[in-house]
């Protein structure tokens, strides 16, 4: 069996990439960096260097450290019952953090928007992932659609995740296609657009089958 440092070792490198990569840069970067683009692409805003890089940097390891002790601020175990799932949750979370953290240093080094069009994409890719993986989140008050009706009815729990599982997954996949079938400002508004179904259809659902549910007609 693996000891914790090696389990938690992929976890570590990824939340240290951004201030190694901050680092790195730091010399080559001037003071005054790009901190706003428009929906175009185009830089609208400039701020500090040194905040940027700080917030790019710490932000990852801060995430890292919610997500270590998130299984024991949980006193029913259900996190730790995940086992690799819960591994994946952290990785995935984590990793869009990381990426995040590199784009912006990118972005103050090179005062531009990088890959502005792989924004959208790697937004697809989030949501179709987080649907593989949220069928599989046991009913918590810390994670998923913690709505009064999950909360109170496990069979409601397991069915609206379910069904947000498939939504994400759908909507992760119209993502991507639409980052490559629309302009940019057009694929950002479809992130927003399916950003608002992907919460608000598992809410209602559950209301919905949870007095199905409790009230049988």
């Amino acid at each position: 069996m693996r000891s914790p440092f090696f389990k938690e070792l992929p976890c570590l490198i990824i939340a240290a990439l951004p201030a190694i990569f901050a680092a790195f840069l730091w010399n080559k970067t001037p003071d005054l960096v790009p901190v706003h683009w428009n929906l175009s692409g185009e830089m609208d805003g400039t701020g500090s260097k040194d905040t940027i890089f700080l917030v790019a940097s710490i932000l990852p390891a801060v995430v890292y450290l919610l997500l270590l002790i998130l299984p024991d601020l949980e006193t029913k175990g259900f996190f730790k019952d995940m086992g690799i799932w819960y591994q994946t949750f952290k990785g995935i979370i984590l990793s869009s953090f990381a990426v995040m953290g590199l784009v912006m240093i990118y972005s103050a080094k090179n005062q531009s928007l990088f890959h502005f069009d792989l924004l959208v994409p790697f937004l697809g890719i989030l949501f179709l992932i987080l649907g593989l993986v949220m069928r599989n989140i046991p009913s918590n008050h810390l994670l998923g659609f913690r709505t009064p009706w999950t909360l109170k009815n496990e069979t409601v729990w397991k069915e609206t995740h379910n069904l947000a599982s498939k939504i994400w997954f759908v909507g992760g996949l119209a993502i991507i296609f639409g980052s490559l079938l629309l302009r940019k400002d057009q694929a950002l508004m479809l992130v927003l657009l399916f950003t608002f179904i992907m919460i608000l259809v598992p809410v209602l659902y559950s209301r919905s089958q949870f007095n199905k549910t409790n009230h049988p007609a």
